[in-house]
């Protein structure tokens, strides 16, 4: 009997120790951008603390119907201006073959963006044909585009050829309200209506505020969207109630088509439904996830070889 339980206990220790090895293996994401904007200028990425590959210091294109963009303190200082004008940052760098988009893999890529602060002027009013937006009059959309979209103005309004969104919705009373979007390429360049050709709402969900009833909105909130070449996963670093809908899911066929091709980022602000506001976002990171360490690979097959072992000393006990 004591040999028996010797024989049983030794593969059990073994196994307890290698598992603890490669638990200690990090399996976090190797950062491959990264923006705080405050550098020389919004459009190139050369601050503190920037991650960019390549040599080129270009790292977004700028536009916009009205109002500014600027760089200051709080980073990329939106103020578009009121009704439905518009400012945006589309990203022009990558690490795909030809270095302007990002791929999109089966182990996954994660796409962040930090919110510093919003202020809202004046109320807009809410839409029945844009899920969720309230009586916002401020809009961030966050969103990732196919690489075959244009640069002129990639947002879901004129996109035709895919792409995933993030609305967030601000208001003077506190309440931010947003849902998740996607397009295709069947979407025929027409207004972004719920139910139109090639527009699908994946959820709706609210972000209760801590500062309470109030205009301006001071907590920093990240919205990070997990691709893979298959599916996505959004998640925040504050509570959302999703009140429809999910924030994961996968891609049909066309969609995977119109994304495998890359993606770029394309951060928009907006006076929403004749609303008026300002914003600013502080920083826009992509990692990507590593693949399976080969230490971790050669931890599986020991395992499978000291199971297999272990099995035979029971065998013969």
């Amino acid at each position: 009997m004591v040999d028996g339980y010797l024989i049983v206990m030794k593969p059990f220790a073994a196994f307890a120790s290698l598992c603890l090895v490669l638990g200690s293996v990090t399996t976090n994401g190797q950062v491959i951008f990264n923006d705080n904007f405050n550098g020389s200028s919004l459009t190139t990425n050369d601050g503190s603390g920037s991650v960019n590959p390549g040599s080129n210091p270009s790292a977004f294109q700028s536009g916009g119907s009205s109002g500014s963009l600027t760089q200051g303190s709080g980073g990329a200082e939106y103020a578009p201006g009121g009704g439905y004008g518009e400012q945006f940052l589309s990203s022009t760098t990558g690490n795909n073959s030809a270095g302007s988009a990002y791929a999109l893999n089966s182990t996954g890529t994660d796409f962040s963006v930090t919110v510093n602060t919003v202020s809202v002027s004046n109320n807009g009013g809410g839409r029945s044909d844009i899920p969720n937006s309230d009586n916002g009059g401020f809009r961030f959309e966050l969103g990732l585009v196919s690489a075959n979209a244009s640069y002129g103005d990639p947002e879901v309004y004129n996109n035709t050829s895919g792409g995933i969104y993030i609305n967030l919705f601000y208001d003077q009373q506190g309440n931010l309200t947003g849902d998740l979007r996607l397009t295709d390429s069947s979407k025929n360049g027409q207004y972004d209506s719920s139910g139109s050709q090639g527009i699908y709402d994946l959820a709706s969900f609210t972000i209760p505020q801590p500062s309470g009833t109030t205009a301006s909105y001071t907590t920093p909130l990240t919205v990070t969207f997990d691709l893979t070449s298959t599916g996505y996963a959004i998640s925040f670093d504050e509570t959302a109630d999703v009140s429809s809908g999910s924030l994961s899911g996968t891609f049909t066929s066309l969609e995977q088509a119109d994304l495998g091709v890359g993606v770029r980022a394309n951060l928009l602000g907006q006076g929403w439904s004749n609303g008026d506001g300002s914003g600013d976002i502080q920083q826009f990171e992509v990692a990507v996830a590593p693949e399976p360490p080969v230490v971790y690979l050669l931890g599986l097959g020991t395992l499978a070889l000291g199971f297999v072992g272990f099995r035979r000393a029971v065998s013969r006990a």
